[in-house]
């Protein structure tokens, strides 16, 4: 077995001291609560603003440095270099919705949307398939791009509007490329193309990947990284699956957040930070409880990671849970990335010979599917309190709970109702007025 190597590293306080009333007079104190060192002594006080400033600039850079800031900085530089292409040299002052859409198109390059043609055998079909048909970007990563466009426009002083008679605004919120949107959707639904969701992952493959990690530990050949790998691997995986959480999300869990049941029954996790949670008072508590299953069980697997760990003197009782490995062998107080999760994924089902096309949110749609299906969930509002989602839409897109329930529901009770006259005698008796007379 090759090296497992993930390439994603990621004053003293005061006392108030004692003076007299005359004291305090003379140098027009400001009354200090007890507590409150808050508060400026004297008017002679100095403010620190090299000290603040620094903070102020420290929390900038750390919004500036968050992944969707990081994108829309990198479409921004790409947007202005294909404007000074253009044969008017247009920049971000002179900006037209025709230039938008033009970017928009240009962009099509980077698209992996096969848009088939009606004469072509492969309409309907997902995937890239061996036909002449084009490809483009699909309809939701347009969308995105025109929101991510409209940002941009925004943070440079052109509002979030465009006036179509002065021409003037915002040229990505403008009717033009809307109504752009609006073709590009009608094209892609001719073409039979659907929003793409993830393949599910359900228990079975679960417990392929972790008996064959539980194979894969008992050689006495692994080298300690690879050791680490295995274990925090079939960890994440277990805890991904049970609490229906982001890969991302998993990945940023922290030591720090999940504590034990006091009957040690099992974990509780507490996430305060994620794609979603941005502060504001919001955040993601569930609980995961012991399986009669110990070979899928979240909670054995954390266990088992936590001892290897240990075993391997690598700490992580504080900091991130789960940690990247640099390309040197250094594992690093770092969050696990999506994409260095989608790889190890991508890796286990290849090797078992398993591999569908699934992704790390393949996970969350399997966990959403077993507890509708198993109704471990009662309710859409305990799989929202679960996994952490704010709508029904995010449940009924998951579970698939309209084709899972509803329809083969309505299928079943039409196919049965075939040999009844009931409908047509109720029609004719209440609607069909056509044998009135005045």
């Amino acid at each position: 077995m090759q090296k497992h190597k993930s390439r994603h590293a990621q004053k003293e306080t005061q006392k108030g001291q004692g003076t007299s009333t005359q004291k305090l007079r003379a140098q027009r104190t400001t009354h200090q609560p007890t507590g409150n060192r808050c508060r400026l002594q004297t008017d002679a006080d100095i403010v620190n603003l090299e000290d603040i400033d620094e903070r102020i600039v420290s929390l900038e850079k750390t919004t500036e440095s968050s992944k969707n800031n990081r994108k829309k900085d990198n479409l921004e530089e790409t947007f202005k270099e294909f404007l000074a292409k253009l044969p008017e040299q247009r920049d971000m002052s002179n900006v037209s919705p025709l230039d938008v859409k033009r970017f928009l198109v240009w962009k099509d390059k980077c698209g992996k949307t096969s848009v088939h043609e009606k004469e072509c055998k492969f309409l309907g079909k997902m995937g890239t398939q061996k036909c002449d048909c084009p490809i483009r970007m699909a309809s939701s990563s347009v969308v995105n791009l025109v929101q991510h466009l409209i940002d941009i426009f925004h943070r440079n002083g052109f509002g979030r509007s465009y006036d179509e008679q002065a021409k003037i605004g915002n040229p990505a919120a403008s009717n033009t490329v809307k109504q752009y949107i609006k073709c590009i959707k009608e094209e892609q639904a001719k073409a039979h193309i659907l929003p793409r969701q993830a393949k599910p992952i359900f228990l079975s493959k679960l417990r392929r990947m972790s008996q064959f990690i539980n194979n894969e530990l008992k050689r006495t050949d692994l080298t300690a990284h690879e050791k680490y790998i295995l274990a925090r691997d079939q960890a994440l995986f277990k805890l991904q699956f049970f609490a229906g959480d982001r890969a991302s999300d998993v990945g940023m869990t922290m030591s720090q957040e999940m504590k034990i049941l006091n009957d040690d029954s099992g974990l509780v996790f507490n996430h305060t930070f994620g794609k979603t949670l941005r502060g504001d008072g919001k955040c993601n508590q569930f609980v995961l409880k012991r399986c009669n299953d110990n070979l899928i069980c979240p909670v054995q697997g954390i266990e088992n990671y936590l001892q290897i760990t240990k075993s391997l003197a690598i700490t992580v009782e504080c900091g991130y849970l789960f940690r990247p490995l640099t390309e040197l062998g250094r594992i690093i107080n770092e969050p696990l990335s999506y994409s260095a999760i989608y790889e190890r994924l991508r890796e286990y089902l290849s090797r078992l010979g398993i591999y569908e096309g699934e992704t790390p949110h393949s996970f969350r749609a399997g966990c959403a599917i077993h507890m509708l299906m198993t109704k471990s969930a009662q309710s859409s509002d305990q799989m929202k309190r679960h996994i952490g989602w704010s709508t029904d839409m995010s449940v009924k897109y998951y579970s698939r709970e309209t084709l899972l329930k509803d329809a083969s529901s309505v299928a079943d009770r039409l196919s049965k109702s075939v040999n009844s006259d009931y409908v047509e005698s109720q029609y004719r008796s209440f609607c069909d007025w056509s044998d009135l007379h005045n």
